[in-house]
């Protein structure tokens, strides 16, 4: 049983005969053995009956370790390998990137709070200055309100 689909192998392996297994998630965890007599596994190459000679599995596995033109002549190993490869790359490359990406975003998230962003120290130096001309303000009303008591107190005499 592959993913659902019950594959029956029947006769004997020719030169260019293709197996072609599309894995799944899970797929090895979840499946199940259904032949639970051995006689009937159909490793033989002989007739029904003759138990033994494992000509068919044989042949799998010389098919397993022959190239395939189909696979640009590798064997089922190597392309396999080559799609484990290719993918992990692929994988990795997009984590670079994506953190390449990321870092780019705070830098000139950065960049773009140093020009438009408030300066709590910019504002703080604003405050006391605003607070200074206020303090010298009221001073020079308290000067001018005692001389204008001075004056009319003198006049007033």
């Amino acid at each position: 049983m592959i993913d659902g689909m019950q594959v029956k192998i029947t006769g004997t392996p020719q030169k260019g005969d293709i197996l072609k297994v599309s894995p799944t998630e899970l797929s090895v965890t979840n499946s199940g053995v259904a032949i639970t007599d051995p006689n009937d596994v159909a490793a033989a190459v002989t007739s029904a009956g003759s138990y033994g000679d494992n000509g068919n599995a044989l042949a799998i596995v010389a098919l397993s370790q022959t190239a395939q033109v189909k696979l640009s002549n590798a064997t089922f190993n190597t392309y396999y390998s080559n799609i484990v490869t290719t993918q992990g790359g692929l994988a990795k490359a997009s984590n670079d990137n994506l953190t390449f990406t990321q870092n780019v975003q705070q830098q000139l998230q950065l960049q773009r709070d140093s020009y438009s962003g408030v300066s709590l120290d910019e504002e703080a130096m604003n405050l006391i200055k605003y607070q200074q001309a206020y303090q010298a303000a009221a001073k020079l009303v308290n000067v001018t309100n005692d001389i204008l008591s001075t004056l009319l107190s003198l006049v007033g005499r």
